[in-house]
Formats: C-alpha cells, sequence, structure tokens
C-alpha cells in the first residue's frame, strides 16, 4: 500500500464519517425543531385564547 493510497483511504473515511455526523445531526435539528415548534404554536394558542377569554368579559 502506497503512500498515496493511504492518504486517500484516511480521506474517503472522514469523508463518509462526517456525511453520516451531518445527517444524524440534520435529523435531530429536524426532529426537535419539530417538536419546539409544535410547542410554541400551542403555547402561543393558549395565550390567544386567555386574551380571548379576557376580552369578552370586558364587553
Amino acid at each position: 500500500m502506497s503512500s498515496v493510497d493511504f492518504w486517500m483511504s484516511l480521506w474517503t473515511l472522514v469523508w463518509f464519517a462526517s456525511l453520516g455526523v451531518f445527517s444524524v445531526l440534520s435529523i435531530l435539528v429536524i426532529w426537535f425543531g419539530g417538536s419546539d415548534l409544535l410547542a410554541l404554536l400551542g403555547a402561543l394558542r393558549a395565550r390567544h385564547m386567555a386574551a380571548e377569554a379576557a376580552g369578552s368579559k370586558e364587553d
């Protein structure tokens, strides 16, 4: 095995390992970002309903 083959193999391994890490992190960001977005929308909906209830009591 020549030196060039060693470096090609090493950088190929680094390339695919980094692609794997990027893929896992992308999936985690999508998953947890989606759950955070749903929680945010739920909190906004609850706040909106509370504001409407408080507004209708004043009338």
